[in-house]
């Protein structure tokens, strides 16, 4: 996992063929899980001088994603290492 300096975005981590994304919200942060991203995509986002701006532009409208959780601010914790399926298991 790897933090970022970021308004919007909290930190990443990347392990193929998936991206998480842990989103910066009031009192809590919500992750998501972009499936299929190359690893290529993920360095590009690393660089990018904007983060949320390169991940608006580039990830959000070609990656198909789904919520993994919600996590309260200041207990920082890593998404399991599979997505719920339909029945929340």
């Amino acid at each position: 996992m790897e933090k970022i300096k970021s308004s919007v975005i909290k930190a990443v981590r990347y392990h193929y063929p998936s991206l998480d994304i842990w989103f910066k919200k009031p009192g809590y942060y919500s992750i998501y899980r972009y499936i299929n991203v190359p690893e290529q995509v993920y360095l590009d986002f690393l660089a990018a001088r904007s983060k949320g701006a390169f991940f608006t532009e580039k990830i959000r409208p070609k990656y198909y994603h789904i919520k993994i959780y919600d996590v309260l601010a200041g207990h920082f914790s890593t998404p399991p290492t599979r997505a719920p399926n339909r029945r929340g298991y």
